[in-house]
């Protein structure tokens, strides 16, 4: 399992490369709402996304078998990047 990625297209913002692809994979309007802070991480820009449908779209690329919704405490021993791991910790209420 990964979070999606991807490589945007000339002129485009991280925030729109965010959700084309997520859109482009799973079917799932979202809006690229902000950056995360990138902390200690090498990779490239992080964005939150919100998502703004309850269905996916039949244009995905994947799947409904190909996608998961994970609570935070599954991902507690998933290797997420830095950005994703500190927003959840910040964001996430106590149990």
């Amino acid at each position: 399992w990964g979070l999606p990625s991807g490589i945007p297209q000339p002129a485009e913002t991280p925030q729109a490369t965010a959700a084309r692809v997520v859109y482009e994979l799973t079917g799932y309007l979202v809006d690229g709402t902000e950056a995360l802070d990138p902390g200690d991480d090498d990779g490239g820009t992080t964005i939150l996304c919100r998502l703004l449908t309850e269905s996916p779209t039949d244009g995905g690329s994947l799947t409904p078998d190909h996608l998961r919704w994970a609570s935070v405490e599954e991902t507690a021993d998933t290797p997420l990047p830095a950005p994703v791991r500190h927003y959840l910790e910040g964001h996430t209420p106590p149990i």
